[in-house]
């Protein structure tokens, strides 16, 4: 049973094991208890994951320990199969079902989903045209400006595109989801030629995300540039986003921990921009680079995203807007998650990928949305819309809701 175990492991274990309570206490009679065969076959002092080549290598511990992967990559028959653990007393080794550690989290589109396609609102208080407020449902931007420069600082969970607004164009970059509580400043400079743009974000430490598609891969800060043309009808961009927490939508602790960084180069360019009509569509390539990882193994990948943006002024108080994103893998290979398998008499483990998926199944989204915004007032807003994802493993996910915003 514990074939990594020596004879003296073995009789050792049974003595630790035995039962010494209630009357076989009393070694004088007793010795060293009654023997307890069935305590001695469980694990001691909990259980570890191996990493290393021996049992005596590098372990993690197994509580705590878990993965979410998306609904659709998950095998019915993954719950079949088993791993090695090894317990803390001897490290010997126990096999365990996966389905302890390892499960179908699907992503969850929330109100901030529906928010991403509402436009923003800019606005500037009379006698003070240095002054520029930015208000959306999700964030709160105010900047500043003195001759050539612009300064803004601001917060929320849309806050990487607030900033950009402060340029006069939405950055081309993947647009993270960042928390209610995340924070940033912004620096600009503007000349004929254009308007240099540079933004940093900051996420608190306890951040979460739907995983769908990029915006859900949720970065713990991101650094974004960007050169905004003369007349704001184009803009190039590039961004850097670090500790990725859910990318491709896989999430994870312990050894299963899983992060990555990525970069995005973008260009958006407003196609037709009138006071009733705006027609805006942005390319962009973003490439994620994974951290090493114990036992979930992904590689480098690069993806394609174009978005169009549709902007529709009904009448001076109402807006009809829309949104079609396509998200779409380039290269990738596959995913990898590992488990040790076997351990012989000389406490060698052998590992073995116990599930591989495609990354491109991970990286394809289709996305569409809409919404109808109406601002009676200055200081309110009432909004309804709907936003469906498609992933690739052709499963829909459908929000619709309502919302209002008022300023106080």
């Amino acid at each position: 049973m514990f074939p990594n175990l020596g004879f003296q492991d073995v009789r050792d274990r049974i003595l630790f094991t035995a039962n010494k309570t209630g009357i076989y206490a009393d070694s004088s009679v007793y010795g060293q208890g009654l023997l307890d065969l069935e305590a001695a076959s469980r694990p001691i002092g909990g259980t570890l994951f191996p990493l290393g080549g021996y049992d005596d290598g590098s372990v993690a511990i197994t509580q705590g320990a878990w993965l979410l992967l998306p609904e659709g990559a998950v095998s019915r028959h993954l719950y079949d199969e088993t791993i090695l653990v090894l317990d803390r007393y001897q490290r010997a080794p126990f096999f365990v079902p996966i389905s302890r550690y390892i499960n179908a989290g699907a992503g969850e589109l929330s109100i901030q989903d529906l928010e991403l396609i509402t436009p923003k609102r800019i606005s500037a208080g009379e006698g003070q045209e240095s002054v520029l407020s930015i208000i959306g449902q999700d964030f709160h931007v105010s900047g500043m400006t003195s001759s050539s420069w612009l300064l803004g600082a601001g917060r929320g969970a849309g806050l990487s595109e607030g900033l950009a607004g402060l340029a006069g164009i939405p950055l081309p970059h993947g647009n993270f989801r960042m928390d209610r509580e995340a924070v940033g400043m912004s620096l600009g400079y503007r000349s004929e030629a254009g308007t240099v743009h540079g933004s940093v974000v900051r996420n608190p430490e306890d951040v979460d995300g739907s995983g769908l598609g990029i915006m859900g891969w949720n970065p713990r800060s991101v650094l974004a540039v960007s050169f905004v043309g003369a007349q704001a009808n184009y803009a190039l961009g590039a961004a850097f986003a670090s500790d990725l927490t859910r990318p491709f939508g896989i999430e994870g602790t312990g050894p299963f921990a899983v992060s990555g960084d990525s970069i995005d180069l973008g260009f958006s360019r407003t196609l037709f921009g009138s006071d009733t009509l705006r027609l805006v569509v942005e390319n962009r390539l973003s490439h994620f680079a994974p951290n090493e990882e114990a036992l979930v193994g992904l590689d480098n990948a690069l993806l394609a995203t174009g978005e169009l943006d549709i902007s529709i002024r009904l009448n001076h108080k109402t807006t009809l807007n829309a949104r079609l994103s396509l998200e779409h893998p380039v290269y990738s290979s596959d995913a990898r998650i590992g488990a040790a398998r076997s351990i012989d008499h000389n406490g060698r483990i052998d590992y073995a990928d116990i599930m591989t998926i495609d990354q491109a199944d991970l990286l394809q989204f289709n996305r569409v949305g809409a919404s109808m915004n109406y601002h009676p007032r200055s200081d309110s807003t009432y909004s309804v819309g709907m936003a469906a994802v498609q992933d690739g493993f052709e499963r829909t996910h459908v929000i619709t809701g309502a919302w209002a915003e008022f300023r106080f």
